[in-house]
């Protein structure tokens, strides 16, 4: 199995103890139980970046509470039973506080305006595959933001970007099979720009990128 993108979002077979890689995590404070309970109750994990001293093929997965706790397992894919599709902005808006919904409804017209594709992971992803409250007035909107080949992603992330009111957002622009870098950082274009990725963070320059989004 290939390694899941970052934020993507998965269930595990019963059977996950036996494919996790670390278990003595689930012994120790203050995640003795928590992950236990929260994975047997079959809710989801997201996937994390992975690290370089991870074991090879192994995927580093996370869990947010709503009371803002985090926790994390990495596991074999013997223990996955199914990636879930990912969430498209247009789809949870139901979840989200009704004072998002002007700027939601902005941004998705923008969003098709400039052939751009949006999905969410954060506090709106968690919200709405576990019906638990995540969200507050103050949450950020996390976003996945993939362009069209022909898209201009520096004019479609301006036109992003310029969206007023609430909530704030933080979009991240995917780039197939590198990771994603910050939106907002890169319209600054600066020389070089966080690429966040599978084996851990790295400067890249951010001209490389615009380049290299001639392929989707």
């Amino acid at each position: 199995m290939i390694r899941p993108d970052r934020h993507r979002f998965i269930l595990l077979r019963r059977v996950w103890r036996d494919h996790v890689v670390a278990p003595t995590i689930l012994a120790q404070e203050p995640a003795a139980g928590v992950i236990e309970d929260w994975i047997d109750a079959g809710r989801p994990l997201v996937v994390a970046a992975s690290a370089k001293c991870d074991r090879e093929g192994s995927i580093r997965l996370g869990i947010a509470t709503p009371d803002k706790r985090r926790f994390g397992i990495v596991v074999m894919p013997a223990a996955i039973d199914r990636l879930l599709p990912e969430l498209e902005l247009a789809a949870v808006v139901a979840c989200t506080p009704l004072s998002w919904r002007i700027k939601i409804a902005q941004t998705l017209e923008v969003a098709a305006q400039q052939r751009l594709t949006l999905t969410v992971f954060g506090s709106v992803a968690w919200t709405h595959l576990t019906g638990a409250t995540y969200l507050r007035e103050s949450s950020d909107l996390d976003l996945v933001v993939r362009c069209d080949r022909t898209t201009d992603i520096l004019g479609a992330a301006h036109a992003l970007l310029s969206v007023e009111g609430s909530p704030r957002l933080d979009p991240e622009l995917y780039l197939r099979g590198r990771g994603g870098v910050n939106l907002k950082e890169l319209t600054m274009m600066p020389e070089h720009v966080l690429l966040k990725r599978h084996g851990g963070p790295e400067m890249v320059a951010a001209s490389a990128i615009i380049q290299a989004l001639g392929v989707r």
